[in-house]
């Protein structure tokens, strides 16, 4: 089983050589056989300065820089950009400042033994620029079963878990959507690469920052199961040099329109599975 580890890349930061250091240690530690590739999704040429010489002496890291804006700015594109680059069965696509550690990857490998199981995500702790922990990400007590992909999908969407009712006859209840976008932490979201082949790949033009929540979705629409660790497994950086905080930061959401899409498609989608159309 060979793990590949996409870090996506944009603008300078300087946390991006930090991050590809503790990462690749995190997986040697894991004793897993990895690919690691800097995906530069058409940002600034001047990313690869802080890296080349860790990328020059090792041949397990390689550098890729797209002539493809795949992302548009707004959403990691270079998820959709590596996927002819990778080669492994198993793919993490993560941010450019995001940690993980070496029982993220050991925890996940035990998962992936069991030939049903498609993704796997854990738990993250929240940190502030320099790595110092907040608080989790999601409340460590509560379980969620995703070996029951369907029923996940339901609670998402707001279906009856009862009936067959489309949303129509059973209403949903407002922003369940949204809220439901953060029951999967992308980066610390890991699946089997077969999956583009099952059920197609990411749609990040479609559904720009949205589109991760989108294909979580996807996955568990098709009834494909998964594993979910509640303990803090991977630090989430939060710090001014996200996308995400820049945009809160200027009162921007570009969300809204695009879950409201998401919502569409799967209320079709719902209806023409529970009417065999």
């Amino acid at each position: 089983m060979k793990l590949s580890v996409v870090q996506n890349v944009w603008e300078v930061n300087p946390y991006i050589r930090e991050t590809l250091e503790y990462n690749l240690y995190a997986l040697k530690e894991s004793n897993i056989d990895f690919e690691y590739i800097v995906f530069n999704d058409k940002g600034n040429k001047k990313v690869l300065d802080s890296i080349k010489d860790i990328i020059d002496n090792n041949p397990k890291v390689t550098y890729h820089y797209s002539n493809v804006n795949y992302g548009e700015g707004k959403c990691r594109g270079g998820w959709l950009g590596s996927i002819p680059l990778i080669k492994g069965d198993i793919f993490h696509c993560v941010d450019d400042d995001d940690v993980f550690v070496k029982e993220f990857y050991q925890e996940s490998i035990k998962a992936f033994n069991d030939p049903e199981i498609m993704f796997f995500t854990a738990n993250a702790l929240k940190t502030d620029e320099n790595l110092n922990p907040k608080s989790p990400c999601l409340n460590p007590d509560i379980v969620i079963d995703y070996t029951k992909p369907l029923d996940r999908w339901k609670e998402w969407f707001g279906v009856s878990l009862e009936g067959k009712d489309p949303w129509f006859n059973h209403p949903i209840p407002k922003n369940q959507v949204t809220r439901a976008n953060n029951m999967m932490l992308a980066s610390g979201t890991m699946y089997r690469k077969e999956l583009h082949n099952l059920i197609g790949n990411p749609s990040p033009k479609e559904f720009l920052g949205t589109h991760d929540f989108e294909y979580w979705s996807r996955i568990l629409f098709h009834e494909y199961k998964g594993i979910y660790n509640q303990t803090p497994l991977w630090y989430y950086r939060i710090s001014d040099q996200s996308i995400s905080y820049s945009e809160k930061k200027k009162n921007i959401d570009h969300r809204p329109p695009y879950m409201e899409k998401i919502r569409r498609k799967y209320y079709d989608l719902w209806y023409n599975k529970i009417n065999k159309i």
